[in-house]
């Protein structure tokens, strides 16, 4: 519990492994996994606990890492339309961070263009980690 409060997640993750676990620490578990760019592994958990809290969370981080196809799959579950509009939004920012990434590495383009392309996709891939605002757990300990 104090290396979750510390934002200790890997400690977290490696002392749970083979611990009993309550369900408040399988959520804090859970969450530990989402920090560390793990949604898979906390998408296991709340398969069992069935937290729609710990869902919404989960289904953002799936955005955040761009793996949309798994986001649209929970998003289905979820039967939410705000959900939708994040995916289509998310979709959106992961199309332009596609173009901009590959039109960096296009030799075809000015040297000019190519920086302005690189600006623009960590530009993209910020906006797309930012869908969803922070947290709760994020908003409460002040990140």
């Amino acid at each position: 519990d104090l290396a979750y409060m510390q934002k200790k997640f890997s400690t977290v993750i490696s002392v749970s492994q083979d611990a009993d676990l309550t369900a408040v620490r399988k959520v804090k578990l859970a969450i530990s996994y989402i920090y560390q760019n793990q949604p898979e592994n906390a998408l296991t958990i709340n398969s069992e606990i069935k937290s729609q809290q710990l869902q919404q969370l989960i289904f953002l981080a799936l955005i955040h890492e761009g793996k949309l196809d798994q986001a649209a799959t929970l998003a289905k579950s979820m039967n939410n339309k705000d959900a939708d509009r994040v995916l289509e939004v998310g979709k959106t920012y992961q199309a332009a961070y596609e173009k901009a990434k590959a039109d960096a590495n296009n030799p075809k383009l000015s040297e000019t263009d190519r920086k302005q392309a690189l600006k623009d996709q960590h530009n993209w891939l910020a906006l797309r980690k930012s869908l969803g605002g922070k947290s709760p757990y994020e908003e409460s300990t002040n990140e």
